[in-house]
């Protein structure tokens, strides 16, 4: 991250010029879930946004190609979120159009360990949605994300869910949810005695990414409640909000039969 932010020092010095003129400006994304920040300017000023990558993608993994390269450079502005690949990319896309603006968007986010799905807590996006219009219109005073869900809301409640992949420790830390993990310190799954781990911790659900198809059919064999959500769609958060609710319901339901049958 902080390589990217001394690669493109100079262009910060251009922020203001982004929003003068009248043509539209076309912006580049990395992933879907930012083109909401970027829209909500449109009734101000044209913008043509696009994500480079689309949902369900291991970002871990990816690799641009060379469309990819080439659509980035022939943007007028490309918005970064610090994700590994972004280095190379936004360099190559550089090298073929000088002119373009890049713009470290996740100043101010709060980030777990170097856990590079930042975007993911409401509170982050919302400082995200903040840094894009800094960028794109300095003289806009206000924006926010969209209605957060609440901070906070589960904590307390003693409820444990199991994580196939470490971008929902941020939602688990933002809603107040307790968690275990099911990988190594790379982020890899991890198979041997996860099925002892997850009873012995009386986790109630276990999340997975959506592209994550060998980890949901194992899990599911095995009899767990598994819920698979788009990390890059905008409404992860609120999707993962009523996953947990809907555990809280059935356990509830659980302790209700449970009594009555004593």
């Amino acid at each position: 991250m902080k390589l990217i932010r001394i690669l493109f020092l100079f262009v910060f010095a251009c922020c203001n010029s982004v929003a003068a003129g009248g043509h539209a400006v076309n912006v580049v994304v990395p992933i879907p879930a930012m083109t909401n920040a970027v829209a909500q300017l449109s009734c101000h000023k044209l913008f043509h946004v696009r994500p480079i990558v689309s949902n369900c993608v291991d970002l871990a993994k990816y690799i641009p190609n060379q469309e990819v390269i080439d659509l980035v450079a022939q943007s007028d502005v490309y918005l970064s979120l610090g994700l590994p690949f972004e280095i190379d990319l936004c360099s190559r896309a550089l090298q073929k159009k000088n002119s373009l603006q890049v713009f470290q968007v996740t100043n101010g986010c709060n980030i777990i360990d170097h856990n590079m799905y930042v975007w993911l807590a409401p509170d982050n996006m919302d400082m995200i949605a903040a840094n894009v219009r800094q960028c794109l219109m300095p003289e806009r005073k206000s924006l926010s994300w969209s209605c957060m869900p609440l901070k906070d809301i589960y904590k307390n409640l003693g409820l444990t869910v199991a994580l196939a992949h470490p971008a929902f420790e941020y939602l688990c830390t933002y809603f107040g949810v307790q968690y275990i993990k099911l990988y190594d310190a790379n982020g890899n799954f991890k198979r041997g005695n996860i099925e002892n781990m997850i009873r012995r911790s009386k986790v109630s659900f276990v999340f997975v990414l959506e592209h994550q198809s060998r980890e949901i059919t194992f899990l599911a064999s095995k009899g767990f409640d598994v819920g698979s959500i788009d990390i890059g769609d905008a409404e992860a958060p609120v999707q993962f909000s009523k996953f947990i609710y809907n555990v809280i319901v059935k356990e509830g339901n659980k302790i209700i039969r449970a009594a009555e049958k004593e």
